[in-house]
Parts: C-alpha cells; sequence; structure tokens
C-alpha cells in the first residue's frame, strides 16, 4: 500500500496510523517516509503498550509516538502536512454504542450532511479525517467495500468527493481472501485532500493482490 504512495513535494510531516493495533502500518510508515513523523493512536491498552515497545527494540522510539486513546475523539493538533494511514477497525453498526452514534451525528452536522446510523465503525474514522483533513493531507486505508453501493455510503461518498482533489480506488475481486482466514470484501483508498474532485480512477486487483 505505502508503494502507492509517490515522491511528494512537500513531504509528509507527520504519518497517522488511525487505530494502529500491532503497529505494523507505523513500522512500515516509519521506514518508508524517513523524514516524517508517525503518531500511531491505539484504544487498547494493551497493544499501545506493546507497540511502544516494539518500537523502541526497534530503534524506532523517537520516530513513532504512541497514543492511547480512541481516533474518534483523540486531539490531532495540526503540526503539518499529514497523511491518514492504516485499517480501521471493521466493527458493524450493531455493536456501536448510543454515544458514539450521537458522535457521528455531530461530525455529520458540521459537515453539513446526514450520517446513517446502520454505518459500520470505519465510517466514524473517514468521517474524522474527512472533518479534520487540511489541503495538502492525504488518506490511505484498506477498508471493507460495501459502503459504495449500501445506501449508508451515500453521505460520505459525498463528503469525499468535495473534499478530496484526487481519489483513487483499488477494489479486490469479491472472493479475494485479503485477509488470511476472513472473508471480507476489501479496497484500498488513496486521497489527496484539496477539493473538489479533480481526478477520479478506478482500478481492479488481482486474486493475488497485484496492484
Amino acid at each position: 500500500m505505502l508503494g502507492l504512495v509517490g515522491p511528494m513535494t512537500p513531504p509528509y510531516q507527520e504519518i497517522v496510523d488511525a487505530g494502529a493495533g500491532a503497529g505494523r502500518f507505523s513500522m512500515a510508515a516509519a521506514a518508508h517516509f524517513a523524514g516524517s513523523r508517525v503518531v500511531a493512536v491505539e484504544k487498547d491498552i494493551g497493544l499501545a503498550t506493546a507497540l511502544r515497545r516494539a518500537a523502541r527494540d526497534r530503534g524506532l522510539g523517537k520516530r513513532i509516538e504512541v497514543r492511547h486513546g480512541d481516533f474518534l475523539d483523540c486531539p490531532l493538533p495540526y503540526t503539518g502536512r499529514r497523511l491518514f494511514l492504516g485499517n480501521p477497525p471493521y466493527v458493524r453498526h450493531h455493536a456501536l454504542s448510543a454515544r458514539q452514534k450521537t458522535w457521528l451525528k455531530g461530525v455529520g452536522a458540521q459537515m453539513e450532511k446526514r450520517f446513517s446510523g446502520l454505518s459500520g465503525l470505519h465510517i466514524y474514522f473517514l468521517a474524522r479525517i474527512l472533518a479534520e483533513a487540511r489541503d495538502g493531507d492525504g488518506l490511505l486505508m484498506i477498508l471493507p467495500s460495501e459502503w459504495l453501493e449500501a445506501r449508508y455510503g451515500a453521505a460520505i461518498k459525498s463528503a469525499i468527493l468535495e473534499r478530496a482533489r484526487k481519489v483513487r480506488l483499488f477494489m479486490f475481486p469479491s472472493d479475494a481472501e485479503v485477509f488470511e482466514g476472513t472473508m471480507t470484501t476489501s479496497i484500498i483508498v488513496s486521497l489527496e485532500f484539496g477539493g473538489p474532485t479533480e481526478e477520479f480512477s478506478v482500478a481492479f486487483a488481482s486474486r493475488d493482490h497485484d496492484l
């Protein structure tokens, strides 16, 4: 995925790994963007602690800052051009709390969008980023792809077209097992902010994940 990001001028000052988990994206980003600082946001204290230790053991303790907290609420002060990166948790709307759904409604009001209560957690992550991103920021994430066709995805698609200058989608076949042992649809979304959209492209990956 990181290979999809070409040379950027100016480079990203900060890479934000949203829902960092075990830190695979954070570690890869630190290696790929040698001059960028990585901020890894993780809600689970055990994973956050393990990621902080792993970064230190690999000599990346000064390059990767681990923030323990919910990405939806975690402060992200602007320090320069950012790339929002990662694989947000795949949680369906049935498992989301009333507080979380109220949060999405509030962000939608700020953006003049009506987000559906049927949205999965990945839509919440996209909404947070779309509301926060500035011109020149980017997004590179792998997500389930149902929102492209489902009615609940209408608001987030509209927001993307308004805010992202460049939209690139890399779609996997519906029967491709992108995550070993897990059957789910998958799409890589690459955005460059500073919209409305001027460039829009879709590529179809092969079953062996060739992008």
